[in-house]
């Protein structure tokens, strides 16, 4: 029989290899942070991070709505250059090759003044 430090310890290592796998592909918005005031002046950037992404995976850009860009999941940022006074909401979204959605969308508001 194991002792009882290695079977807590191989129950450790076993959860976190099943459940970083069973996580799957994951976007993230790093900055601006939601409900971000921007000046429409500067160049303001969207940066984000991708984790475990298929081959062929991308990153599609949304502002109001419409998209804007279409990035590989490595590139980790993009540049808004148009962004007009007012509230705006920015969201990226994880699609693969066939554009399907493989992540929830994750979303923020801003306010450029």
């Amino acid at each position: 029989m194991m002792p009882r430090a290695t079977r807590v310890g191989a129950i450790v290592l076993l959860s976190l290899c099943w459940g970083s796998a069973l996580a799957g592909p994951s976007i993230s918005i790093l900055s601006p942070k939601d409900g971000a005031k921007l000046d429409s002046m500067a160049q303001n950037t969207l940066r984000y991070r991708t984790a475990d992404f298929p081959p062929g995976a991308r990153v599609t850009v949304y502002m109001d709505g419409t998209e804007v860009s279409i990035l590989p999941p490595d590139r980790g940022s993009y540049i808004m250059e148009t962004l007009a006074p007012g509230r705006h909401r920015i969201c990226v979204k994880a699609i693969d090759k066939t554009e399907h959605a493989i992540a929830p969308p994750r979303c923020i508001h801003l306010d450029v003044h």
